[in-house]
């Protein structure tokens, strides 16, 4: 298999058939992701960030978000409750649109 080791260990064999359903990304594209320190490399942000997550999310784990709100200073997780990966539930938009108007409005400073 031409993808790194790491994502069938990470996310199951059956990773890439879930993106593909997701319509999330190409093998090519995942691989160079893989190869990627996201962690090492999430440091370095500086802008402030919202990151919204579904718990229900079967592609990415709930877990990562987690991990990645510790390591970048200005962040704000939101766990959208019941969402999967591509926020397809019509009832989480709502919730969507004002966890960014919040975020905006906070970081503006109006």
């Amino acid at each position: 298999m031409g993808t790194c080791p790491r994502l069938w260990e990470r996310f199951g064999e059956d990773i890439l058939l879930r993106l593909d359903q997701e319509g999330a990304v190409a093998q090519e594209s995942v691989d160079e992701r893989m190869k990627l320190d996201m962690l090492a490399e999430a440091t370095k942000i500086q802008a402030h960030v919202l990151t919204l997550h579904g718990s229900s999310d079967s592609v990415i784990p709930v877990e990562d978000a987690h991990e990645l709100a510790a390591r970048i200073p200005h962040h704000t997780l939101c766990v959208v409750e019941g969402a999967d990966h591509n926020f397809r539930q019509p009832a989480v938009a709502e919730q969507l649109i004002q966890r960014v108007v919040e975020h905006l409005t906070s970081v503006s400073g109006l």
